[in-house]
């Protein structure tokens, strides 16, 4: 009796171990309709907390005007991965990329065209000019925060623009980039 007691305890910790590992696996983020596409879902978001970071993904290029370019708009796309460490059960850590994370965007620059920030948005100067809507400022079910912004090229001064993301104890570092203004006709 004593043997099956102890045998019926292990396989009450294997499947409690393996039910643990599933529900951890199947949580981690929303279901998605399209496998292999990241979804995103911002209606229950939550802020970083004190472990996560938050890294550059997409960097914006360097952008060379031409004289056509002049006054058009140049749309402009960065990417950040919000992540935190996990301890697994062997001991070691790992990275696991955070889904659901809401952000506050910090953008600037002499290059900002602040007419497109879409209904919605804060008004706040820092938020002129980015086109992604508020309410899509979340990370995706794969950790990835996605943000558009708009700048313009300028004839008299080469446009130096800047962006960075914030959320809870968060901060992405500010990444840059150039609008090289057009060289002068001939």
């Amino acid at each position: 009796m004593h043997h099956f007691m102890i045998k019926q305890k292990r396989s009450v910790r294997l499947a409690l171990v393996w039910l643990t590992a599933f529900v951890l696996v199947s949580c981690s983020a929303p279901e998605d309709d399209n496998p292999g596409y990241c979804r995103l879902s911002c209606s229950s978001t939550s802020l970083a907390a004190q472990d996560f970071t938050l890294a550059v993904n997409v960097k914006p290029a360097d952008w060379k005007c031409d004289q056509g370019d002049v006054g058009k708009l140049i749309n402009v796309v960065a990417s950040y991965v919000f992540s935190s460490s996990v301890d697994t059960i062997s001991g070691g850590g790992s990275s696991v990329n955070r889904s659901g994370i809401a952000y506050d965007v910090k953008y600037s620059g002499n290059a900002k065209y602040i007419e497109t920030t879409p209904a919605g948005n804060k008004d706040e100067s820092s938020h002129l000019g980015v086109i992604t809507p508020q309410a899509e400022w979340c990370s995706d079910s794969c950790g990835i925060a996605t943000i558009n912004v708009t700048s313009t090229c300028r004839e008299d001064v080469d446009g130096t623009l800047s962006l960075m993301l914030t959320s809870g104890a968060a901060t992405s570092q500010a990444v840059s980039w150039t609008m090289t203004k057009p060289e002068p006709p001939k």
